[in-house]
């Protein structure tokens, strides 16, 4: 299958892209967990994890297909900002919820 990705060695079938990438999702996936393995209180692991979630998209974002020298901010503001309103988004229905138990 020739996709645009495959011009840049983003193919599916190329293992050694998948590898770091599945890596990197199980990385970042665990992002928002870490404030909670400490003994904070619930806001400040709250805030925490809000702030380090949106730090690893932003990051993500910025890296997204380009080389490390060379940054996007464009794209680190991008993913932060879904991110952060699928979060909120989230937040809400599971407050809209739990008021109705």
């Amino acid at each position: 299958m020739d996709t645009p990705a495959s011009g840049i060695g983003l193919s599916p079938t190329n293992s050694s892209v998948r590898s770091p990438a599945g890596g990197a999702f199980v990385l970042f996936a665990l992002v928002p967990l870490f404030p909670y393995l400490f003994s904070l209180d619930y806001l400040t692991a709250l805030f925490l994890s809000a702030t380090l979630s949106l730090l690893a998209l932003f990051v993500l974002g910025a890296t997204k297909l380009l080389s490390l020298t060379q940054l996007s901010w464009r794209g680190g503001v991008r993913s932060a900002a879904k991110g952060g309103l699928a979060a909120a988004i989230l937040y809400l229905l599971g407050k809209a919820i739990s008021s109705l138990y």
